[in-house]
């Protein structure tokens, strides 16, 4: 949108356009790293659950060393909780160090 609101359009182009995809299952992760030449040990993973849309647990991980066009299972143990409304897992990959073209937080303050 030329007044720069977010659109459902430029979520869907984000999110096909990702070179890190995660995959949960019976507590561990797949990681896949899509890059061509970048290793994911060059970021940061958080972990965060969120019930009815509050985030209640947040974990920083180190990013697993998953060399390019390449992925890895990593064990992910969560803490006990209620299961009651909506739950979600949601997992970023963030830079480790502040890029030329974008901070740790994707332009964004952390």
């Amino acid at each position: 949108n030329a007044d720069r609101t977010p659109s459902a359009e430029m979520a869907e182009v984000k999110k096909v356009f990702q070179d890190i995809r995660f995959d949960y299952q019976h507590d561990q992760i797949t990681v896949f790293n899509d890059f061509l030449n970048t290793s994911l040990n060059e970021f940061d993973l958080e972990v965060q659950l969120l019930q009815n849309g509050q985030p209640f647990y947040t974990a920083m991980l180190p990013g697993p060393d998953i060399p390019p066009q390449s992925s890895a299972a990593l064990p992910l143990s969560l803490p006990q909780y209620e299961q009651e409304g909506e739950i979600i897992l949601q997992i970023r990959a963030l830079h480790r160090n502040d890029q030329n073209w974008a901070n740790r937080w994707g332009g964004h303050a952390g």
